[in-house]
């Protein structure tokens, strides 16, 4: 997948997001990234794609999650991480 951000936003995001994928890059169902940089004014970050977003998934279960969901979701995002 390929993500991209104008250089003429208000916003410089982009850049931040390919950090922080890269130090969670570890985590079960974390997207790797294999690049950033700067291509015809844009930020371009391309990273693996794992399937729909949770933004789609979020429009198509009428924007609310089960608890099931959340809870899932929850268990996913804390799995790789050593505490």
């Amino acid at each position: 997948m390929i993500k991209l951000e104008p250089l003429a936003g208000m916003y410089q995001t982009l850049e931040h997001e390919f950090l922080v994928y890269k130090k969670l890059s570890r985590g079960i169902g974390i997207p790797g990234v294999h690049w950033f940089g700067t291509e015809a004014g844009f930020n371009t970050m391309v990273m693996d794609g794992l399937g729909q977003s949770l933004d789609n998934l979020f429009v198509n279960c009428n924007f609310q999650f089960t608890l099931k969901t959340v809870l899932l979701l929850a268990g996913q995002l804390v799995s790789g991480f050593n505490f």
